[in-house]
């Protein structure tokens, strides 16, 4: 860290313009420009205009396109990302690209150990390791079987050189297979350019010895390299000991490689051990394929094998030890560096040069290069997205290359893939991956956040950002290995974003922004992003659409759904940027963190209930699985992760947790209920607030919290005692010792704090009339400069029944609305004085302040909801020492009339506001029909046009419009308030009758 710091003091300037843990960074993954320069697409505008309505903050493109930058996007240069497409491929070499691509698990770096216990990967004296306990075999990384045990003694250890070893034994092992093994492809050397692989050169190295020379002739053992198509050990489960069946007969395929090297006495010095190298060969498969390596002893010698490595010629050369590395391929790369990325230097539009998808052995090479560039260009690196691999994969590459931020891509949605829910939940499963399979987003945020791997509190700063590629495109390909995916949802977007987010992601990369699906011009395939040619052919089309290639394109729904999550995730990345991730859960697998403050999750859809957000108290109780709408802990897809701010990691009085709706069909809105319990805890009022809305609740120590998502959502939490970081006072409290307050506290109505100690108050405390505080003797109040204790304003105690949601509810209102009502001067023009927003009850009762009001002071009071016709109270009032109470349901002469109509509708002796008037022109008329005819025939909702209130747009809703259009009702004010002028329209019809 101190480094670190060093350089920010000496270049403040340029490392201001990297992405900055400051920030979250929001990334576009190749735009049109990319798309022209790649494919030479004949179109002229990269569409910058509508990717900075995204709320972009960067692009993956190539660094040229900085002339027609100018919406201040930073740019992750990706001119150097494929050989193939760079300006300069016309070079006979370019060093930088090939030595990123260089790949090999060589001796002083990373062999793979044979005997011993399993490698924790956590050094580089670890290696990567397959070894032994107890004859059982642990392997993370591939398959190994040494054969029958009269064959070899595995995990055998050799106590003249304190290394675990596999050992054959002359006169007591008989001859045959001493050693196999599988390298899964992301070890392998690289065949990633299939176009290298006829003359790039691979090598093997064996570390062993013998302990006897005999005729320097004799073959020790011969070691078969072979590929195969055959997927490497498919069934390994993580932390699970197990033996593995030889490699049998794998059929040698397609003419690719199939080398045999025979060891000899002579390739041993001496008795100890040698680095006996055997090559070159070359890979002929491509990325599909695997190498396979068989060792068979021939029982001419004892022999005992420590490690073994495979690396390709490049890797070779650009590790060279001493001065040659530092002076050749050092300072060619960097000449090359400075030839071509000169540019990007000194220009804080460029963040970094990009590199994608490296493969876990190329980061070795990967950060040689990125730190030659970095030497050029000061605090400035080669970085870019990595493939999803197993959680120790991820540790290995923690100290292969520690970078500024990781990044990962995992594209869940593939072709094949139904939207079904267990379809769907099984592609998110695979994404976040289970713990006894780690890879995905939980081996991603482990492989950023644990970077120490030593449960040190005091390191987390020292650890890694971690970013997630989230797949908002579809893609066929013409290669029979390709993965396509198909077209996401809106709801699949905002899932893979919130699913990130909820398991610690510091910045989202959005593949791919461009639409590519004109056959002339992209040969791979197509690809459709963002945006839809300005035809006929859209989206609908999938997947016949050509979309031809125009400078005519419009965006899509998965371009609302980006905008949407970008706008969602900029509420609350201040916050997030903050915190520090502890852990993640998948509810519906029955991952509950029982013993910390979570004790249950449950989600479910109330009967009957509008979406809107509950509040503590909540009356949905659900006591059983099958209820109906609900759902039990283990077939609830929720889930759920858990934060800590990084500056008060050990407090566990300031918690933070996110929760998301996994659920992503359209309509599956859901109520999440969690059970927190702080039983323990010497603070009784707890405060919960959504970060990004800033709502808040408050709760005694233990109690359910509901809230309502869509699908797909997520929301952030902050959960914390009152006194500390503010809320509501609504139960007694009082505090001992040194307190500190941080944000805004309210006392409540009837609730009382007393302060025994030192209370140091960095906010304002409020205190609502009924509020108590009380500083006792000893206790001490100490305000900062700038903060008061504030009485709350003037109030009025409303009561006011809503038409159409009393009469559906019979004896109180369907849900409780939140309503306005305004203040106006009493003589004309009864201008606005102050106006607040508050929830009345299902019974109609609600408290609204203002701070503007005077008492003795009279005041027209002005109900205004949605639906219902603006209604003023029938004469000025007055605050009496700050309160007034005012009931329009008592009479008709509650509310102002003008004599046309009665002013108030009378329902079972309770006068009611008028409903109907859903586009609030101040009449009821056929032109309010509109929304509901729309949401009634889409079976969409919208609570403007649910006018009863009972959660559904339906034909009951028509029939409060369709009564008060023919009784002319419309809004009543007093002479000189602005008016309306009634419009006269038909009543509607419903086939031959009248609603």
């Amino acid at each position: 860290m101190k480094k670190v710091l060093l350089l920010m003091l000496l270049f403040p300037a340029i490392l201001n313009c990297q992405i900055s843990k400051n920030i979250f960074p929001k990334i576009g993954f190749y735009d049109y420009h990319w798309a022209k320069n790649y494919y030479n697409l004949p179109i002229s505008d990269y569409h910058y205009n509508e990717l900075s309505q995204l709320g972009l903050t960067h692009l993956v493109t190539y660094a040229d396109t900085l002339s027609n930058n100018k919406h201040g996007f930073q740019i992750l240069d990706d001119n150097m990302s494929w050989f193939s497409c760079h300006p300069k491929q016309g070079e006979s070499y370019f060093y930088p690209y090939f030595y990123c691509h260089a790949t090999g698990n060589e001796n002083n770096s990373l062999p793979y150990e044979v005997g011993g216990e399993i490698a924790s990967v956590t050094s580089k004296n670890d290696n990567w390791g397959f070894g032994a306990d107890n004859s059982n075999f642990v392997s993370r990384y591939f398959l190994i079987n040494p054969g029958p045990s009269s064959t070899v003694n595995y995990d055998d250890y050799d106590e003249g050189y304190n290394v675990h070893v596999f050992r054959s034994v002359l006169g007591t092992h008989s001859q045959g297979i001493f050693l196999t093994a599988e390298l899964r492809d992301s070890h392998q050397p690289n065949s990633k350019i299939v176009s290298w692989d006829n003359y790039i050169d691979y090598f093997f190295s064996l570390r062993a010895r013998i302990v006897a020379h005999g005729n320097p002739a004799d073959t020790i053992c011969k070691i078969r390299i072979y590929e195969s198509d055959t997927e490497p050990f498919p069934a390994i489960k993580e932390g699970i000991s197990q033996k593995f069946n030889l490699i049998n007969g794998d059929v040698n395929q397609n003419n690719w490689t199939d080398v045999t090297f025979a060891v000899l006495d002579s390739d041993f010095v001496g008795t100890g051990y040698n680095d006996i190298i055997k090559g070159p060969f070359n890979k002929i498969g491509d990325t599909h394929s695997y190498f396979k390596i068989k060792i068979t002893w021939m029982s001419m010698q004892t022999l005992l094998v420590d490690k073994f490595s495979v690396y390709d010629g490049l890797y070779k050369n650009l590790f060279l030890s001493g001065s040659a590395r530092t002076t050749y391929w050092g300072d060619t790369i960097k000449n090359q560096f400075s030839r071509y990325f000169g540019y990007a230097t000194n220009n804080d539009s460029i963040s970094h040069l990009y590199i994608d998808e490296p493969y876990l052995l190329m980061n070795r090479a990967y950060d040689f290069v990125s730190n030659q560039f970095s030497q050029i260009a000061i605090g400035k690196y080669v970085n870019g997205c990595n493939i999803s691999y197993s959680q120790p994969d991820y540790q290995t590459e923690s100290f292969l290359r520690k970078a500024p931020y990781m990044s990962m891509d995992y594209y869940p949605f593939k072709r094949g893939i139904l939207s079904s829910t267990s379809n769907v939940q099984d592609a998110l499963d695979s994404l976040i991956s289970k713990p006894t399979e780690p890879k995905g987003l939980r081996a991603a945020i482990n492989w950023a956040q644990n970077f120490n791997n030593d449960g040190d509190p005091a390191h987390i700063t020292d650890d890694s950002v971690f970013y997630q590629a989230i797949q908002v495109d579809a893609s066929t390909s013409n290669s029979v290995n390709s993965n396509d995916h198909r077209i996401p949802s809106k709801e699949e977007i905002l899932e893979q974003g919130n699913l990130a987010l909820c398991y610690g992601a510091k910045g989202i990369m959005y593949f791919a922004l461009y639409t590519m699906a004109d056959p002339n011009y992209c040969s791979w395939g197509k690809s459709w992003g963002l945006f839809d040619s300005n035809d006929s052919l859209t989206e609908t089309n999938y997947p016949d659409n050509i979309q031809p290639i125009t400078a005519s394109i419009k965006p899509n729904s998965r371009f609302y759904a980006v905008k949407e999550l970008n706008a969602s995730i900029d509420k609350i990345s201040s916050e997030l940027l903050q915190l520090t991730w502890l852990n993640s859960y998948s509810i519906h697998l029955g991952e509950t963190p029982y013993g910390n403050y979570v004790s249950e999750i449950r989600s479910f859809v109330p009967p009957n209930q509008p979406p809107v957000s509950t509040d503590m108290g909540v009356t949905y109780v659900d006591n059983s699985p099958n209820i109906p709408g609900g759902n039990g802990p283990n077939s609830t897809y929720v889930e759920l992760g858990e934060f800590r701010k990084t500056t008060a990691y050990t407090n566990n009085n300031l918690e933070y947790f996110f929760l998301v709706n996994r659920l992503t069909g359209s309509s599956e809105n859901k109520i999440i209920r969690i059970l927190l319990d702080k039983g323990n805890s010497v603070y009784n009022n707890w405060n919960i607030m959504d970060v990004g809305s800033k709502r808040q609740w408050t709760m005694n120590k233990t109690g359910y919290f509901s809230d309502y998502f869509e699908p797909g959502t997520g929301k952030l939490y902050r959960f914390s005692p009152v006194t500390q970081q503010g809320g509501t006072i609504n139960f007694d409290e009082a505090i001992s010792g040194t307190n500190t307050l941080t944000d805004t506290m309210t006392i409540g109505s009837g609730a009382t704090l007393t302060i025994n100690g030192t209370y140091n108050v960095n906010a304002n405390i409020v205190i609502e009339p009924g509020g108590n505080l009380i500083v006792s003797q000893g206790g001490h109040l100490n305000f900062a400069n700038g903060c008061s204790l504030i009485y709350t304003c003037p109030q009025i105690s409303l009561t006011a029944l809503i038409e159409a949601m009393y009469v559906a509810g019979g004896t109180q209102m369907t849900m409780a609305p939140t309503v306005i009502v305004e203040l106006h001067n009493s003589i004309s023009p009864y201008a606005l004085v102050e106006s607040d927003t508050a929830t009345l009850s299902t019974a109609g009762v609600g408290t609204f302040c203002f701070t503007s009001a005077v008492n003795n002071t009279p005041y027209y009071i002005v109900f205004k909801y949605l639906n219902t016709v603006e209604t003023w109270s029938a004469i000025p009032l007055s605050f009496t020492n700050d309160t007034l109470s005012y009931d329009f349901t008592s009479g008709v002469g509650q509310a102002y009339t003008d004599g046309s109509n009665p002013p108030l509708a009378n329902h079972n002796g309770k006068y009611c506001i008028y409903s109907g008037d859903c586009n609030q022109d101040g009449q009821v008329t056929t032109d309010d029909y509109t929304g509901l005819d729309n949401d009634n025939a889409n079976f969409d909702y919208h609570l403007v046009n649910d006018v009863n209130g009972d959660g559904w747009v339906t034909s009951d809703d028509y029939t409060f419009i369709d009564n008060n259009n023919i009784l002319f009702i419309q809004k009543q004010v007093p002479p000189g308030a602005p008016s309306i002028k009634r419009i006269r329209h038909q009543a509607k019809l419903v086939g031959n009758n009248k609603l």
